[in-house]
C-alpha cells in the first residue's frame, strides 16, 4: 500500500468518525412521559439549555462519533449518551433517593444550617469580574384586554351614540404579543451605567395593527372624535378629579382599518435607534443582575427573610466527590414564594433555583385605579468559572401584572377662540378597562472571555446593527447559533 493510499484511507476514518452535527431533541420524563423544562445539556465543547417545553438544539460541531452528551436537571439522574445513540426523545429517570436515605448518607446537614452556609458564601460564590460575555437575550410580552365596558352617558353628537361605542368596543383588539430576541456581546461588570454593549445580530416579531397598549382607548376615541371636531377646535378630557387638554393633533389614525407603518429614518435616526437598542440592553442586563436571588435588590426574598420560609431536603446525589442538595421552600406566615435550590455542598453554592409566587408582590388602589403585581416565577442556573465562582448560564423569568380603571369619562369640545362660552360639544361615559401585561425574559450566556482594564477602557460600540423587523417566526434566523429553543407561541408567531 502506498504512502498515498495510506493517507487517503486515513482522512476516509476520519470524516467518518468526525463531523458536525446539529444536535437537538426534547426531554422527557420517562415514567410520565411529560416534557421536562430547562434541562443542562453538555459536551466537552458546547452546551445548552433546555426551554420550558423541554426542546434544545446544540449548534453544529466538530462531533467525534464517541462523543457523549450529559443532560443534567433538578430532580432526575444525570444522564450521559454517546451521540450515535440520540434519538429525537431523551428519556429521563426521576431521582428515587428518599429523605430517609438522605439522613443516612450524611446526616451533617439540616435545612436551616445549609441555608446559612450558602448565606455566608454569597459573596465569594458570586463575584463579578470584568470581562466579556456574549449573551443571548430573548423577551416576550402577552398583552391582553380582560374586561372592557364603555357606557354612553351623553353625546351632543348625533354621530356618537351606542352603535358607534359599539364599534369602537368590536375594533379593540384584545391580546397581542411581543417578540424581541438579541445576540450581543456585553463588556464589563453587572454594575449601572458601567457597561458596553455590541449588537451582533436581533430580531423583533410585532404587530403593530393589533397591539394592546397603555394608549389603546385614547387612539381609538380620538379616531371617532377627530371626524366630528371643527377646526380650531381642542377637546379638554375630564375624569373624575383629573381633567387634561387633548389637541387633536395627537390623534394620529384617520380611519379604522388605518395600518400603522412605521416611517422612513434617516441614518442619523437609525443610529441613535442602533445605540437606544444597544443601551437597553445593557440595561435589562443590569436589571436581571440586581434581581438574582442573592443580591439585596432581589424580589426573591427566600434568604433574605429566611425566618419567613420553611426548608425541606428533598434530594441528594452524589456528583464526582461532591454532595448536590435539593431543597425545598415554602412559606410559612408572610412568605412569597414556593419552589426547589439545588446546592453544591463543597462551597455552599446554589446552581439551581426555581420559584413561583403564592400571593401578590404588591397592589394598591386610587382614585378608581388598581394595579397589582400578581406573578413572579422563574428558574436561575449557575455554572462554576476558572475564578472557582459561578457565572448566570439561564434565566428565564415572568412577571405580570393586572391594571383596572374605572370612572367617568367626560371629553368636552371647545373652540381655542371666540366667545367667551366656547364649549361646543360634549360626550360623556361610564369607562372600566382591565389590562393584563406579562412580560418574560430569557437569558443565556453563550461564551465568556476575561478583558483587561484597558481594553475594556478603550473598547468603543459602534452600533451597527438594527434589529430586523419580521412579519413571521423564521426557524432559520438564528442558524448557526445554539440559542434557546423557542416555545409553541413564538413559532405560531404570523402578522395577519
Amino acid at each position: 500500500m502506498s504512502f498515498r493510499t495510506g493517507i487517503c484511507i486515513f482522512l476516509v476514518l476520519l470524516i467518518q468518525n468526525v463531523y458536525a452535527q446539529e444536535v437537538k431533541g426534547v426531554v422527557v420524563d420517562k415514567t410520565t412521559k411529560k416534557s421536562i423544562p430547562f434541562t443542562t445539556i453538555s459536551s466537552l465543547n458546547n452546551y445548552a439549555i433546555a426551554n420550558e417545553q423541554g426542546q434544545f438544539k446544540l449548534s453544529p460541531k466538530p462531533y467525534n462519533t464517541n462523543d457523549s452528551i450529559l443532560f443534567q436537571v433538578m430532580g432526575y439522574l444525570d444522564l450521559k449518551l454517546p451521540i450515535k445513540m440520540l434519538g429525537d426523545s431523551i428519556y429521563m429517570v426521576p431521582n428515587p433517593i428518599e429523605l430517609e436515605e438522605v439522613i443516612l448518607v450524611n446526616n451533617q446537614y439540616l435545612p436551616e444550617d445549609l441555608i446559612e452556609k450558602v448565606k455566608a458564601s454569597f459573596e465569594k460564590n458570586y463575584a463579578y469580574n470584568l470581562e466579556k460575555k456574549r449573551i443571548f437575550l430573548r423577551e416576550s410580552t402577552y398583552d391582553s384586554i380582560e374586561d372592557f365596558q364603555m357606557n354612553l352617558l351623553k353625546s351632543t353628537y348625533s354621530e356618537i351614540n351606542e352603535k358607534l361605542i359599539d364599534e369602537l368596543k368590536a375594533s379593540m383588539p384584545t391580546k397581542s404579543n411581543y417578540f424581541v430576541e438579541t445576540l450581543f456581546d456585553f463588556y464589563g461588570t453587572p454594575q449601572e451605567g458601567k457597561n458596553k454593549i455590541e449588537v451582533i445580530k436581533g430580531s423583533v416579531l410585532r404587530d403593530e395593527n393589533n397591539t394592546v397598549d397603555s394608549d389603546i382607548i385614547e387612539r381609538k376615541m380620538g379616531l371617532l372624535l377627530q371626524k366630528k371636531t371643527s377646526l380650531g377646535s381642542y377637546f379638554k378630557l375630564k375624569s373624575g378629579i383629573f381633567s387634561a387638554k387633548l389637541e387633536t393633533d395627537d390623534f394620529t389614525l384617520e380611519t379604522k382599518t388605518d395600518s400603522v407603518k412605521p416611517p422612513l429614518k434617516t441614518e442619523l435616526q437609525l443610529q441613535k435607534e442602533r445605540k437606544s437598542y444597544a443601551r437597553n440592553r445593557a440595561q435589562i442586563i443590569e436589571r436581571i443582575s440586581s434581581e438574582l436571588f442573592y443580591n439585596e435588590d432581589s424580589f426573591i426574598d427566600v434568604f433574605e427573610k429566611s425566618q419567613r420560609y420553611e426548608f425541606e431536603i428533598v434530594d441528594l446525589k452524589l456528583r464526582g466527590e461532591e454532595y448536590i442538595y435539593t431543597l425545598s421552600f415554602t412559606p410559612k406566615r408572610n412568605g412569597t414564594f414556593k419552589g426547589k435550590m439545588m446546592i453544591n455542598a463543597a462551597d455552599a453554592a446554589v446552581e439551581m433555583i426555581n420559584y413561583e409566587n403564592t400571593s401578590n408582590l404588591k397592589s394598591f388602589s386610587l382614585f378608581g385605579f388598581k394595579f397589582k403585581d400578581y406573578l413572579a416565577h422563574g428558574t436561575q442556573v449557575f455554572r462554576k468559572n476558572s475564578y472557582g465562582s459561578y457565572d448566570l448560564v439561564f434565566l428565564q423569568e415572568s412577571r405580570g401584572n393586572l391594571a383596572s380603571i374605572k370612572r367617568p369619562l367626560k371629553l368636552i369640545e371647545k373652540r381655542k377662540t371666540g366667545s367667551w362660552n366656547r364649549k361646543q360639544n360634549e360626550v360623556s361615559f361610564e369607562f372600566h378597562i382591565r389590562l393584563s401585561n406579562v412580560e418574560t425574559k430569557e437569558y443565556m450566556l453563550m461564551d465568556k472571555s476575561p478583558i483587561s482594564r484597558v481594553d475594556y477602557e478603550n473598547f468603543k460600540p459602534i452600533y451597527k446593527v438594527t434589529k430586523t423587523r419580521l412579519d413571521a417566526f423564521d426557524p432559520h434566523f438564528w442558524d448557526g447559533y445554539s440559542i434557546l429553543e423557542p416555545n409553541d407561541l413564538l413559532r405560531e408567531f404570523k402578522i395577519q
